[in-house]
């Protein structure tokens, strides 16, 4: 599955409110990190509609499937408030 960027918003857009959960693959051509094997990254794409804002909350993790969308959600959000703080320092 090409997901470029308008191929992405296109993909997104048919969901139509619904959690969003994928694998993805991304193709590295050059990398010095040996947890990347053979070039190629799989990583997680999840979504969570979120209704104040009329739109989706996404998050690209590397967390497994014992972690739930909205727990990724739940992560993510609390990550950024300890960003928050430390900016405030």
């Amino acid at each position: 599955c090409d997901l470029s960027e308008k191929n992405l918003s296109r993909l997104i857009k048919s969901y139509n409110g619904e959690i969003l959960d994928f694998e993805v693959e991304i193709s590295l051509e050059k990398t010095r990190s040996i947890h990347i094997k053979g070039g190629r990254l799989s990583l997680r794409f999840t979504g969570i509609w979120n209704s104040d804002s009329n739109r989706y909350n996404t998050y690209i993790s590397n967390l497994d499937i014992s972690f739930t969308p909205e727990e990724i959600s739940r992560i993510y959000r609390a990550r950024w408030e300890i960003e928050l703080v430390f900016k405030e320092l």
